[in-house]
């Protein structure tokens, strides 16, 4: 489509400015302090808020309208439409739109894949890059009549607000789930009479089994220095990123060629349990659910086997993400700057025990809830590609969308 002729031609200098003044917190009176931590990364939200007086060095002001862009490492997306008045950390712009433009049309301009891209492309610093007002004035925009743009604020504000709903449903879902698994490892499905335990009260016919009980074997991975294979032949290598709580994700991984010596002994086979064991990634796991998906596993992984005759995977995995599965591995890992768990770590972990048929039906429930998170966050994943697609065709004019047109693709 044609752009119409009424849209011209700006850069972003031509319609927002800098708010100046600064702030001196040892002077000056105490108000609201924003910084970097406190805008989430890519949503432009705010997380909470400090104190001035809890700051030692100089602060840009700000006022309700602006808007606050991180220009640290401008590809973590962090901004801000401001509803309040305050100051904020230097490494944030403040960034007053004109009369020309409206603040919330100019809020969305600076969330754009294409303005993104051109931030990172021209930040400078190598270990912490920046962006500056400069760059950021010199973006070239297409900037429609006042009426218009208030319309596409208003339709990308609408997806905003289906994004946040949709977000809101997932936290609350999530919290729902951790008080089943709250409930439901610990006192069952209708029992009635319970004993105290070194873990706590469970149901009189539970037992309580340390993890070494439950296991057939174990397995730290293969480590390996080989060059992926690129045009993905030969066998997949399963790595921590691979894992996603209860499932293993195949699409994107890397392929090595190997002989079979070493295959068959970091082969991984229908059942098995894979646990990551290093860092910030203690805590993910994955199921394998394929018969046979001719891959071998990392080594940053442990691969169990649990006997089936006493406990389910599935129902091992709701444990391992339960709270009380969590106290006991911090106080394996606690005072640890480089944390890490290993198959002894595991099989010390204690585990209340259920029949294999209350196991089924635990996990049954679970499930169901986490069938109803799935559905949102695929939801989510769409609402947010369309606010892109969306910032693309109606922020530079290509196409139209009216509001009711919209609400019926949110339907």
């Amino acid at each position: 489509m044609v752009r119409e002729s009424f849209w011209i031609n700006k850069k972003i200098g031509d319609v927002a400015e800098l708010r100046k003044g600064v702030f001196d917190p040892k002077i000056n009176e105490s108000k609201v302090y924003v910084g970097l931590e406190h805008i989430e990364q890519n949503s432009g939200k705010l997380l909470g808020v400090g104190r001035s007086e809890d700051t030692t060095s100089v602060k840009a002001c700000f006022e309700p309208g602006d808007i606050l862009f991180g220009k640290l490492r401008p590809y973590l997306r962090k901004f801000w439409l401001a509803d309040i008045s305050g100051v904020c950390v230097t490494e944030i712009l403040p960034i007053m739109a004109k009369e020309c433009i409206n603040n919330k049309f100019l809020f969305y301009l600076l969330q754009q894949n294409n303005f993104i891209d051109y931030l990172d492309q021209k930040s400078y610093g190598t270990k912490m890059p920046r962006t500056s007002w400069k760059e950021i004035s010199e973006y070239s925009i297409q900037l429609p009549p006042a009426n218009e743009q208030q319309k596409i604020a208003e339709i990308l504000s609408s997806v905003d607000e289906a994004i946040e709903k949709t977000e809101m449903i997932i936290k609350q879902t999530e919290t729902v789930k951790k008080g089943l698994m709250q409930q439901l490892l610990t006192k069952g499905i209708g029992h009635t009479e319970f004993k105290e335990t070194e873990i706590g009260k469970i149901p009189m016919d539970w037992a309580i089994q340390c993890v070494a009980e439950l296991t057939l074997e174990h397995k730290q991975g293969y480590y390996t220095k080989e060059k992926y294979v690129v045009n993905k032949t030969g066998t997949r290598l399963i790595r921590i990123t691979d894992l996603k709580n209860p499932t293993i994700l195949y699409d994107d991984m890397p392929h090595l060629n190997i002989d079979d010596h070493t295959y068959q002994q970091f082969k991984v086979e229908q059942n098995d349990f894979l646990f990551a064991r290093s860092g910030a990634s203690i805590g993910r796991y994955g199921i394998v659910e394929e018969n046979d998906p001719k891959a071998i596993f990392a080594s940053y992984l442990i691969r169990f086997r649990f006997n089936p005759k006493l406990i389910l995977n599935r129902y091992f995995g709701y444990f391992y993400e339960s709270e009380a599965c969590w106290k006991q591995i911090k106080s394996i890992i606690q005072g640890s700057s480089n944390p890490n768990i290993n198959a002894n770590n595991i099989k010390s972990l204690k585990i209340a025990v259920p029949t294999i048929e209350e196991q089924v039906k635990i996990i049954n429930v679970l499930e169901s809830t986490d069938s109803k998170i799935g559905i949102e966050k695929k939801k989510l994943i769409k609402l947010r590609n369309l606010k892109q697609s969306l910032m693309g065709y109606l922020l530079t004019g290509k196409v139209r969308v009216n509001i009711d047109q919209l609400e019926e693709v949110l339907s």
